[in-house]
Order: C-alpha cells, then structure tokens, then sequence
C-alpha cells in the first residue's frame, strides 16, 4: 500500500507534461552536448547525447495512454519512474564530468546543470512526491557531494562555494514543501467541491420538481430526471431540443418577456404557463427563474405541475380561454412550435 500510494497517479500528469515537453528537451540536449566539447572529448560528448536522446525517446513512447489521461497500471508507472531515474543519473552524471574536468568554467556549468535539473523537478513533478524525490534529490546530492569528493584545482576555496550551493539546495527544499502543501490544498479543495457537486446532484435528481439550467443564451446545461414524469421526455431527449420548444405558443411571448426580465438584481421571478408533454397533451406549470449570482448569466428553472384541474381551469380562463386542467391539444404537435 505504501508504494501505491507513492507511485500514485500524480505521477501520471507528471508524465504527460514531461511527455508533451520531449521536443524542446531534445533540443536542450544537443545544445548542451555541443556546449559540452568546449570541455570533453567529442566521443564522450556524443555517447552522452545518443544515450539520453534515447531514454527520452522510450519515455516519450510509453506514457502516451497518461497523455491521453487514461488510467495506467503500477507496472506502467514504474516503467516511466525508471526512465526518469535513467534520465537523471544521465544528467547528473554530465555535470560530475564538468565538474571533474579541474577548469573553473567546467565546474560552473555543472552546476547550472545540477541547478537545472532541480528546476525540471520544480516545474513538472510538483504533481507527485515520487517524481519530486526522483528529479530533485538525486540533483541535489550530487552538487553537495560532488565538490568534496572531487576537488576542483581551479577552486582554491571550496567551502563558500559549498555553502552556496548548500543554500541553493535548501531554497529549492523549501519551495519544493510550498509547492507540495499547494498542491494538497488543491485536491484537498477539488475534493471537496466533487462532493458537493455529487450532493447537489443526487437531490436535484430525486426531488419531484423539475429542475433546469440553460445558459444566457438559452442554451440547455441541465435537466433534471424528474421532467420525465411531468412531460414524459427523457432528459436525453430534451436536451437535444432548443430551450422552450415545448411552450404553449400563446403563453411564448409572455414567459420570454419574464426571462429576459429577470436579473440577479430583480431577484427569482415566478409564472405559470402551459407546455405540451411528449403525447401532445397540454398542461399548466409553474416556474421560478432566477439568475445564478456568479457573472454566467445563466438560469435557473425550479417547476412543478399538478395545479389540479380547478386551479389550471380558473388560470386558462383567467388568460387564454375555456383550457380546464389538462387536454389533448389537436392541432399541434411537439417539436412544431418555434418557442
């Protein structure tokens, strides 16, 4: 379980940045490879260049399904970790024979390399611990360890430079912990607004009234599983409808002039309407709309049916005439009327 939760899926993100990064790291490479005859024999330069070319590549081509966000095994994890320890000790390994090298320039370019390499960690395994110990530990030690055990003849006094660098590993120590308690903070928070979206899902899909969201321009986002039992559409079915393709035509005008009326200054505004179900049978619904508070413009819908027979005919007599409780409406069919 430990190393599960070690090698977890944040190394997969890692991958897939590090993956979709491959060609500016290649170029990266041979730039550093040509910077590197300055100061190495070329055959040394260039089994340096072919090999981590190589190991770029092979980790290019197996964490495509983690580009592709699909979920991966451990088994493809480790494939990946294995490539980037390979990686790393290639690089690292570059800078211990820079630094090996006795020339003051030497030594200084193996430490940007060693620098580098933790900026590499700092930029994309800040998803995973595994990749954070992966990429900057391994860096990290070899620049502490690396000027003791190999002394530089052009650096007469190693021990400032040891201190400086010291402190760089511990700059990098400290905003790798910021980075990581951010990131927790952040799933911490992605968490926890899953719940709350799963919560308000599962009540807006078992309350009996009908609830809707459509954008500002009357685009539908949502409908609840309810509208079924009121208008016999599945939700599937409606939303592949434009919004109000089922209104009442003689009513269209009058709850379009209510829409577009209502703001988050005015407040929800509540109407009664009739609207055909999916047999073409017409029926009274009362709707409240209101504007969501968050600068989308978009509109929410809370309706419920059921007026019963004497409510709905004293309102269709009240406005369109003798319609008592629900009817079969003739001469029209759903998905005929452009409201």
């Amino acid at each position: 379980m430990m190393l599960l939760s070690f090698f977890d899926s944040g190394l997969d993100e890692m991958a897939a940045g590090a993956r979709a990064s491959t060609a500016p790291r290649l170029a990266a490479t041979l730039a550093v490879a040509l910077v590197a005859l300055a100061f190495l024999p070329w055959p040394a330069c260039a089994a340096w260049f072919v090999a981590a070319t190589a190991v770029d590549l092979t980790s290019w081509a197996i964490t495509r399904e983690q580009a592709l966000g699909r979920p991966v095994s451990l088994g493809a994890r480790l494939q990946y970790v294995a490539c980037l320890v390979v990686v790393m000790i290639m690089w690292v390994l570059l800078g211990v024979l820079l630094w090996a090298t006795g020339s003051a320039a030497g030594a200084l370019c193996g430490a940007v390399i060693w620098m580098a390499i933790m900026g590499f960690a700092q930029a994309y395994a800040y998803q995973s611990r595994a990749g954070y110990v992966l990429a900057g530990v391994i860096p990290a030690a070899a620049m502490l360890v690396t000027p003791v055990a190999i002394p530089n003849r052009a650096i007469a006094h190693i021990a400032p430079v040891w201190l400086l660098m010291l402190a760089g590993v511990a700059f990098g120590v400290s905003s790798a912990r910021q980075i990581m308690a951010a990131r927790r903070r952040y799933e911490q928070a992605t968490q926890d607004l899953r719940e709350s979206e799963q919560s308000y899902r599962l009540l807006a899909d078992n309350v009996t009234d009908v609830i809707s969201l459509a954008s500002a321009d009357h685009q539908r986002l949502y409908v609840s599983p309810s509208i079924e039992r009121v208008l016999r559409f599945s939700p599937g079915e409606l939303m592949a409808t434009p919004s109000y393709t089922y209104l009442h035509p003689d009513d269209a005008a009058r709850v379009n002039a209510s829409i577009d009326a209502t703001t988050v200054e005015s407040g929800p505004k509540t109407i009664d309407y009739r609207v055909f179900t999916k047999d073409g049978e017409v029926i009274w619904a009362e709707t409240t709309f209101s504007r969501l508070n968050d600068g989308s413009g978009r509109l929410l819908a809370v309706s419920r049916d059921g007026l019963g027979p004497q409510a709905a005919g004293s309102r269709a007599e009240g406005r369109a005439g003798p319609l008592r409780g629900r009817r079969r409406h003739q001469d029209r069919l759903p998905g005929q009327h452009d409201a």
